[in-house]
């Protein structure tokens, strides 16, 4: 409604009013410009660097006017609010020049005094908003499937051993790894003045770059990414720097070092065509960028606010391979730069700390407890694929491990040992008892054994979730609803979905559809060596994953309790009625590169109690993983179905393709492992369809690839492998009980009888363990 005869929309010209259509949620309230949004949801800034903890409030931060390295934060709001309504102003965002598609970041060629908004009137209903963000917006783009993988990156100054043995030591201990990123050490010191901006390889450590990129890739199945700061320009040094020089009409022989230009086209096209894509030299160099861009918002011709430099760097970064017709998914490692950025993904939070120079004294479980909280709200601006830097202590590897359990349950898990070791206190590499100035270094093989443990089962626990993760970042691109969930997109009546704050409490999120994940992120008791922790449930069923509890909310408003939690422990809750697609390819002598092919064993977690659907379903999404074919229908999907009757389960698997009609990614025969959890140990029989009946055995030990079906006590399921069945064929497995009967908890109790043993073994306190123990006897 309003006055339309006015040039500028205003409060006197223009009402929205909503309609009542009777849908939940739905906003039917009336809105005029000017209005204050009181219930306004947090969003995003550019990066936590030197940041202790922020409100996201981002009328409070513009107001101070807070800069880090000489920029704005470029605080957005979320595109929701419990107020039902959010306008977002893009008047001052620059537009594009019609002539050449390039950003007008001078703002010379502005909107002539047009206003340009975007109002999205959807109440409560937050998942209905990023929806039609991403149709205006664009969409969240799908990662390759090995960045949702295991990254790790060292700032030292490494040489080629020191490459090759961070390598081998993740194949010796297990480590899953995907990515390896080069930072800053990779290249040349004295191209710049400062020694910070390089584009060429320094051989002085690396004395043959393209043998050692060609190992990490072909020999090992690792992406790798590169650290820029490009602020400094290419100098005369150089690697590539005539053919950068020639490109835009500068004579090599003048030495003249080439401007870094967001804004002139000629000059940044040049450095990407001729200095940064050779980099990755026809598939054995680097894949991926990591745009560190720290050196403010005004430079390289940028005019600050929207239209800084980051912002273009990301975008120019992100579609390289559009620009010159190479079909792979690129990657941008950086930091935010305003709405809009959720299409040039990943995240970068920067150097985390509280000091205005970083180091690890200043690392405190506050800068931990804080991610969770920021992380989430990043989705409510559709940037819900944050990278930390997962760091460890000088002297607390508990929140060195603890990080890294947050970190396996983040958008991306990137380990990064920022080369503090050499510097503020620490003085002495070499670790001896009651030593002082001993040197932290992030090195996960180098922690305590019980923390090295509980940081390698959580990097463990994120690709066993990885079809599930998979799965989630395709309706990320098809929704706008990112892998960290809020809790208030499912529950946007209740007030305790709204409790998570920056402090830490209640540090809790809905990890894809299915999964509550509660990272614990704070110190255990001195005494009992447990973290006590608040987790809110909502109303329905839920089974606790690590204990197998089945928890009934039957509040209406959900249930708040407390839990004191082991350092193994990982708090996650899953929604009855649910089955959770893993992967099992990790596994001694086979733990990099794991992502690059297709799931060479899936298996499937069935939550189903008693209150469950009768017939549950779940899908598993498939695509190469690397190119952009996905946008052309190049995916496959699985499809399981679970029906029980009675005493009777029937579990069937659809082809993900049929015959004829192999992918040339996909494996032509994969195995199948389905986990009944909680599910009752006395079965009559197990049966697949077109092999009849399959044996039992004891315990499940080999790969052999052959059906059977156990009783696993360690995780309280009922567990059936039908082994190496071809893609192209459905299986329908039959298992029937001889009795309904719940294993609720029956998990945990093992476990954490199991953890009192050994620490009752360790100290020979084991009652009847020790010989010499008269007053108890011996156990036999």
């Amino acid at each position: 409604d309003g006055d339309a005869s006015s040039t500028y929309l205003t409060s006197d010209n223009l009402v929205i009013r909503g309609v009542k259509t009777g849908k939940k949620h739905a906003w039917d309230g009336e809105w005029r410009p000017s209005q204050v949004n009181h219930g306004i949801l947090p969003g995003a800034i550019r990066s936590l660097d030197l940041v202790q903890r922020m409100t996201l409030n981002c009328t409070e931060i513009n107001a101070a006017h807070v800069m880090r390295h000489n920029e704005t934060l470029h605080c957005e709001w979320g595109l929701m609010s419990r107020s039902g309504w959010r306008l977002v102003d893009d008047t001052d965002t620059p537009p594009m020049h019609e002539s050449d598609g390039w950003w007008d970041a001078s703002g010379e060629n502005g909107k002539n005094g047009h206003q340009d908004w975007y109002f999205f009137g959807h109440g409560l209903d937050y998942l209905g908003a990023l929806k039609d963000y991403t149709m205006v917006g664009g969409a969240i783009p799908m990662l390759p499937r090995t960045a949702m993988g295991s990254w790790t990156t060292r700032w030292f100054n490494l040489n080629t051993d020191d490459v090759v043995d961070i390598i081998e030591e993740h194949k010796r201990y297990g480590l899953p790894l995907d990515v390896y990123v080069f930072d800053m050490n990779w290249h040349t010191k004295y191209a710049s003045p400062d020694g910070w901006t390089g584009y060429s390889w320094d051989k002085r450590v690396f004395p043959f770059p393209d043998q050692l990129t060609s190992w990490l890739k072909h020999g090992n199945g690792l992406n790798l990414m590169a650290n820029f700061h490009d602020e400094e320009g290419v100098g005369p040094t150089e690697d590539r720097y005539p053919e950068a020089a020639r490109a835009v009409g500068i004579d090599p022989a003048t030495k003249q070092t080439i401007p870094f230009s967001v804004t002139n086209k000629t000059i940044m096209l040049a450095i990407e065509d001729k200095v940064v894509l050779p980099l990755k030299a026809n598939g054995s160099g680097f894949d991926w960028w990591w745009s560190d861009w720290q050196q403010g918002g005004i430079e390289g011709g940028a005019t600050g606010g929207k239209a800084n430099p980051n912002f273009w760097i990301n975008k120019i970064r992100t579609t390289n391979s559009i620009r010159t017709g190479e079909n792979l998914r690129d990657v941008t490692l950086a930091r935010w730069s305003g709405l809009g950025n959720h299409r040039y993904q990943v995240g970068f939070t920067g150097d985390i700390g509280n000091r205005p120079v970083v180091d690890l004294s200043a690392l405190k479980w506050t800068n931990l407890a804080y991610q969770p909280w920021f992380s989430s709200a990043g989705a409510n601006v559709g940037y819900g694929f944050w990278s930390h830097d997962i760091l460890g202590s000088h002297d607390d590897p508990e929140l060195a491990l603890r990080w890294v359990q947050w970190g396996a349950m983040s958008g991306v898990l990137r380990i990064h040992d920022r080369g503090l070791s050499s510097q503020f206190m620490c003085n002495d590499p070499f670790v001896r008892p009651g030593q002082t100035g001993r040197c932290g270094i992030d090195l996960i093989w180098k922690q305590p054994y019980q923390y090295f443990q509980g940081m390698r089962d959580a990097m463990l626990l994120r690709y066993a979730l990885m079809p599930y993760i998979y799965t989630a970042m395709r309706e990320a691109f098809d929704t706008g609803v990112s892998l960290l969930r809020p809790m208030y997109y499912y529950w946007p009546d209740l007030e305790m979905a709204y409790a998570g704050d920056l402090h830490g409490n209640y540090a809790q999120y809905m990890f894809g559809p299915d999964i509550l994940a509660a990272p614990v992120v704070n110190q255990t008791d001195i005494h009992m060596h447990l973290a006590n922790t608040k987790v809110w449930l909502p109303p329905g069923v839920w089974i606790e994953r690590n204990t197998g509890r089945v928890i009934d909310v039957s509040s209406s408003s959900g249930m708040s309790f407390e839990n004191a939690w082991d350092i193994t422990e990982v708090p996650m809750f899953v929604k009855d009625g649910s089955i959770i697609p893993i992967s099992m390819d990790v596994y001694p002598g086979h733990s990099l590169g794991t992502l690059q092919e297709s799931y060479e064993t899936l298996a499937f977690e069935i939550y189903q109690t008693s209150q469950a659907p009768e017939i549950i379903e779940s899908r598993v999404y498939e695509d190469d993983g690397k190119t952009r074919n996905y946008l052309d229908g190049d995916y496959v999907s699985t499809t399981v179905l679970v029906k029980r009757d009675g005493d009777i389960t029937t579990i069937n698997v659809d082809a993900p393709m049929s015959a004829g009609s192999q992918k040339p990614w996909m494996r032509e025969k994969r195995a199948y492992q389905f986990r009944l959890v909680n599910a009752c140990p006395v079965v009559t029989k197990v049966s697949i369809s077109g092999q009849g009946d399959i044996p039992y055995t004891a315990m499940k030990v080999d790969r052999s690839g052959k059906a059977s079906w156990h009783f696993d006590a360690a995780t309280g399921s009922v567990v059936i492998d039908l082994g190496l069945v071809p893609v192209t064929q459905s299986q329908v497995v039959t298992i029937a009980y001889a009795q309904d009967a719940s294993m609720s908890g029956v998990r945990g109790t093992i476990h954490h009888a199991n953890l009192a043993k050994r620490a009752l073994d360790a100290t020979e306190q084991t009652p009847g363990g020790s010989p010499y123990d008269t007053a108890n006897g011996k156990l036999n």
